[in-house]
């Protein structure tokens, strides 16, 4: 139970008193199990309340489901195996877990609000037509990516996204110029940007078959994750239910 934490618990978090707790459970401004007598909260909700800039990590409505404390070690192992970036985000592509393995060049961008803006456009607007042999696509920013649902119930609750690399080696006068006119735009220091590009990993087909089977895999394991824990909560739920009668 480690997940979860005590109305005390919560109460000396938030710098609260019980009545205000109380309030906010009815106002469904925090969501509580109620085991027996004692009321029960999910540490990763109460912690985005306490820290704003980090409830990115939770996914709306499915919090429970999806613990990015169990996939993101998963999410680690993968990206580090295939040598590319990985993120989880939600289904509006804005990121829930800390990126993997990622690249200079991405992280540059992503320090820009525009750049950021613009990569999470770009996850959310990935598509894939395996039947045309299309796995990858280009991002804003001139790399490639992939993504595969993570999917509870035939409910799409996230996207595992994987990329940060060319296919090709680029055109060196091309890219200085794409790149500059990138970094004008995000307002990023050019001289940098260009220096990071040059550090950005090109794969083959192997290597992009390859991580387009594993990252199958890897989605495979946190939809069971996610259905065995969401099967977890509704047994605590019942449980709550019988004990109020």
């Amino acid at each position: 139970m480690n997940d979860f934490l005590t109305a005390k618990e919560v109460i000396d978090l938030l710098k609260i008193d019980r009545t205000t707790l109380y309030r906010m459970i009815k106002e469904e401004r925090i969501k509580g199990i109620k085991i027996g007598s004692q009321w029960r909260f999910l540490k990763k909700e109460i912690d985005s309340i306490v820290n704003p800039e980090t409830a990115g990590s939770i996914i709306e409505g499915s919090a429970e489901v999806l613990p990015i404390h169990c996939i993101g070690p998963i999410q680690d192992v993968f990206s580090d195996m295939a040598q590319v970036a990985a993120v989880t985000t939600d289904h509006k592509g804005v990121p829930i877990s800390e990126f993997s393995n990622p690249c200079r060049f991405c992280n540059l961008i992503l320090s820009s609000k525009e750049g950021k803006k613009r990569c999470h456009q770009s996850w959310l607007n990935i598509e894939i037509d395996e039947k045309k042999g299309e796995q990858f696509v280009k991002c804003h920013a001139g790399l490639f990516y992939t993504k595969a649902d993570i999917s509870i119930d035939n409910n799409k609750v996230a996207m595992l996204v994987t990329g940060q690399f060319y296919v090709d080696k680029t055109d060196r006068d091309d890219e200085e110029i794409r790149i500059s006119k990138l970094a004008g735009e995000l307002r990023i220091e050019k001289e940098k940007l260009l220096e990071a590009a040059g550090e950005i990993t090109i794969i083959d087909d192997r290597m992009k078959q390859f991580v387009g089977k594993w990252l199958k895999k890897v989605v495979r394991s946190f939809e069971i994750i996610g259905l065995e824990r969401k099967e977890l909560m509704n047994k605590l739920r019942n449980i709550a239910e019988i004990s109020n009668f």
